[in-house]
């Protein structure tokens, strides 16, 4: 069995974004400290992952980097999005932005997220005016030779790490005073009339605590064959369609001292449940009726 410490250095999803990459393309940050006169505490809130991806959400608990979550349900986020949907995570935490329908939010490598507003037409033409010519000012460019964004994003790619580091300092300052809560309530306008899967809501979560974790049924099981070669194998070669069918009925005792095992790399704080879940109990959870899996 590998330590825990050995199991969260292993390799997780990063994000291939800068700060500078987002900025330059007139991403509208949500960060924490923006808006943290919203700030409240959530009780009970949820995220799909992939059982790689946990190793990502248990190592940034207690920290700012955000994560997405919701607190109503929907098909699209009950089989995943960014990542597939093999494990459900109940959590608690800080948030300063909760809006009606899933965002499609992105963080960047500093695990901050940020909003494209390429994605809200109640929002775009406006900020794409005001932030271009922001940043056409901050470059001192003419008005007769105002720079696209396309041409924005190659000016500011093309920067120096010190050019880089002066600019991303500016867009922060830039953004205190931009009347972000006035854009973002317009963008929720826009969400709420969305036709989509993502029905969810998008929790933007921060400084988390990981309270259960329940994995899906099939790709659990799937997750133990691939780890033995020998059982895979069999399964390949029995008369079952199905995973989860076969371990069960052929190999449920290993299965069992396998599944200990993986319970026993996570922090004793939080609970793996021993029951499985499905993308469909996904689906409908809605905490504020009460209506969301429990661990027995």
């Amino acid at each position: 069995m590998i330590s825990f410490k050995r199991f969260l250095q292993e390799k997780y999803v990063d994000s291939r974004y800068s700060e500078w990459d987002l900025m330059a393309q007139g991403y509208i940050p949500i960060n924490d400290w923006l808006f943290r006169d919203k700030e409240k505490y959530i009780p009970k809130t949820f995220r799909t992952s992939s059982i790689e991806g946990l190793k990502t959400l248990v190592k940034f608990q207690h920290q700012k980097k955000q994560i997405p979550t919701f607190t109503k349900g929907s098909y699209g986020v009950s089989r995943g999005a960014v990542m597939i949907a093999e494990c459900l995570v109940e959590l608690s935490g800080k948030s300063a932005l909760e809006l009606p329908l899933d965002a499609h939010t992105v963080f960047d490598r500093d695990g901050k997220r940020w909003l494209n507003p390429i994605y809200f037409p109640k929002i775009k033409d406006q900020w794409e005016i005001t932030i271009g010519n922001e940043i056409n000012s901050y470059f001192k460019i003419p008005s007769e030779d105002r720079m696209t964004l396309r041409e924005i994003y190659i000016k500011v790619a093309s920067l120096s790490k010190n050019g880089k580091r002066d600019f991303i300092s500016w867009y922060y300052k830039l953004m205190k005073k931009m009347p972000l809560n006035d854009y973002l309530e317009r963008a929720k306008e826009h969400l709420s009339s969305r036709d989509t899967e993502f029905k969810n809501d998008e929790i933007v979560l921060h400084d988390y605590d990981i309270k259960k974790i329940w994995f899906y049924e099939i790709p659990i099981y799937d997750k133990f064959l691939k780890e033995n070669d020998d059982m895979n194998d069999a399964y390949f070669d029995s008369k079952y369609d199905y995973s989860n069918d076969f371990v069960k009925k052929e190999k449920k005792k290993e299965f069992d001292v396998w599944f200990k095992k993986l319970k026993s790399k996570f922090p004793k704080n939080i609970k793996v449940c021993d029951a499985f879940i499905i993308p469909n109990v996904v689906e409908k959870i809605d905490v504020s009726k009460g209506k969301y899996p429990k661990c027995k």
